[in-house]
């Protein structure tokens, strides 16, 4: 369930370094940012690949803004050259593309992440692994994670649900600060969204309650518990959720 590497990239762009920042080195005034953005978005574009945009549409990856098909490894990749500065990422944010987005989350400090940000960004959710990205390697690790995911998880938006359900995954598995009798305060509320017949808000429901098992050993009965009802019960997709659930615990023995 987490982002899909859609396989080989285009080569490498010519000259793609020429106005890159060194890592670790921000730039310095709003001409350099500029020239920074427009540098890395040129790179992406160099690297696009129908054949990878057709692949990670085939996993239900479908933008709505401009998508280049480059691989989360090679976008990883791309990050480790690129210094972590927080108004690098919101500028790149704020491009319409799909990977520039991706790599905001990625260039983001943890420690200049906000609530309002948060809200930002959630807003711009179209596809979920964006939002898989920013919850599961940003947003969880902020001091009101869990507060923002039972927000997020009341919302009528399909991402924007999704992304309150999967932040608790992330939480379940980064956040060891957070006490196993906290984190199951989270499972009526997985329970309740469970029921949400769209896909991506289901599917990441699923996600959601296998990683607390297995992040949480010892909040697995609970977990399957919750799954054990959500089988029993009359809503079609609490009973796919259900057995996807149990049928995991199972294979894991937990």
């Amino acid at each position: 369930m987490t982002c899909q590497d859609s396989g080989r990239d285009a080569a490498e762009a010519p000259n793609a370094d020429a106005t890159r920042p060194a890592a670790g080195a921000r730039p310095a005034g709003r001409r350099e940012l500029e020239g920074v953005v427009a540098a890395i978005v040129a790179d992406l574009r160099a690297r696009r690949s129908p054949r990878d945009i057709a692949g990670r549409a085939r996993f239900g990856i479908l933008p709505t803004i401009e998508t280049v098909g480059v691989s989360m490894t090679t976008l990883r990749q791309l990050a480790r050259t690129l210094p972590k500065d927080a108004a690098l990422a919101r500028r790149l944010w704020r491009v319409p593309m799909h990977e520039a987005r991706l790599l905001a989350s990625m260039l983001m400090p943890r420690d200049a992440v906000t609530r309002p940000l948060m809200e930002t960004w959630a807003r711009d959710f179209a596809s979920w692994d964006l939002v898989d990205q920013c919850t599961n390697d940003l947003f969880d690790r902020h001091p009101e994670a869990l507060d923002v995911a039972f927000e997020w998880a009341t919302r009528d938006d399909e991402f924007v649900k999704r992304a309150g359900v999967v932040l608790v995954a992330g939480v379940a598995r980064h956040r060891k600060d957070i006490d196993d009798a906290t984190l199951a305060t989270t499972l009526p509320m997985l329970s309740e969204a469970a029921k949400d017949e769209r896909n991506f808000v289901k599917k990441g429901v699923s996600w959601a309650l296998r990683t607390i098992a297995k992040a949480r050993p010892a909040l697995a009965p609970h977990v399957r518990s919750v799954a054990t009802a959500l089988v029993a019960g009359p809503e079609p997709a609490g009973r796919w959720v259900g057995r996807d659930v149990v049928r995991e615990l199972d294979a894991k023995g937990l």
